[in-house]
C-alpha cells in the first residue's frame, strides 16, 4: 500500500504508517494564509523578503510553503540561491490563489480560515 503514495509522504516501516493512506485520501483545504504566503513569495521572488514583507521568520514561511505543495501534490517553486522561481504549475495557480484571496476578501474569511471548509 505505502508504494502507490507519493514518495514524499512514504515513512519508514512502521513509523505512522496506519495514518499515511488517510492522509492521501483526504480533501486538500488550503488556508488563506498559505494561499497569503504563496502569492507573497512569487510576487517577491524572495522567500526572505516575502517573509519580511508578511512580518514572519523565513522558516516559518518556507515551511507553509511546503505543507501547501504537499498538500497539492505538486511544486509551486523552484529554489535556489538566487530566489525562488514560479514552476509552470506555480505560474497556472498564482491567479486562481489570487482570485481566491480576493473572494475570501470580499466574504470576509478569516485569515486561519480553511478556504473550502465544507470540504472537511
Amino acid at each position: 500500500m505505502l508504494s502507490s503514495l507519493p514518495s514524499w509522504s512514504r515513512a519508514r516501516p512502521g513509523r505512522h504508517t496506519d495514518v499515511l493512506p488517510r492522509l492521501q485520501s483526504e480533501p486538500v483545504t488550503p488556508e488563506s494564509r498559505q494561499l497569503r504566503s504563496f502569492v507573497a513569495v512569487a510576487e517577491a521572488t524572495s522567500f526572505t523578503r516575502a517573509a519580511a514583507g508578511l512580518h514572519l521568520a523565513q522558516q516559518s514561511l518556507s515551511q507553509q510553503i511546503t505543507v501547501l505543495e504537499r498538500g497539492l501534490g505538486v511544486r509551486l517553486f523552484d529554489r535556489d540561491a538566487r530566489g525562488a522561481r514560479l514552476t509552470a504549475v506555480g505560474r497556472l495557480f498564482l491567479p486562481e490563489a489570487r482570485a481566491v484571496l480576493a473572494r475570501a476578501e470580499e466574504a470576509g474569511v478569516h485569515e486561519s480560515a480553511p478556504m473550502w471548509p465544507w470540504l472537511r
